[in-house]
């Protein structure tokens, strides 16, 4: 009978051990889904926000104005052979060129001077 009883025992440490064992993994495996969903969620909130910075810029518009209503602007479409200064001296001949011409690039977000023919500038 004392053996029997020395089995009991045992396997009773051998199921508490088994349970215990099982409760760990348990928890490990729920800090293992909170730190994927954690990581997942973050990268959905980052996947937004580029991808909303992204569509208004190639929109065109700026980020922070897009509330407000667009400005009306005469425009001007770019002949063969035209020059930011031969527009600017129509469209403005009382004003300083250069000063004119500085505002078409920041207006049509220009790096340069060079045109395209077929270009639609918008006049300030």
């Amino acid at each position: 009978m004392v053996q029997n009883t020395a089995l009991i025992g045992r396997a009773s440490n051998e199921s508490t051990y088994r349970s215990r064992e099982r409760a760990s993994r348990t928890q490990h495996n729920n800090k293992r889904t909170y730190v994927r969903a954690a990581t997942m969620g973050f990268i959905v909130v980052l996947l937004l926000a580029l991808l909303g910075g992204l569509s208004a810029s190639v929109s065109g518009q700026d980020v922070h104005a897009a509330g407000t209503a667009p400005e009306e602007h005469e425009f001007v479409y770019v002949h063969q052979g035209d020059t930011l200064w031969e527009i600017a001296s129509e469209y403005a001949p009382d004003e300083d060129i250069r000063d004119y011409i500085d505002e078409i690039k920041k207006l049509n977000g220009l790096k340069s001077s060079a045109l395209q023919t077929g270009q639609k500038l918008l006049l300030p």
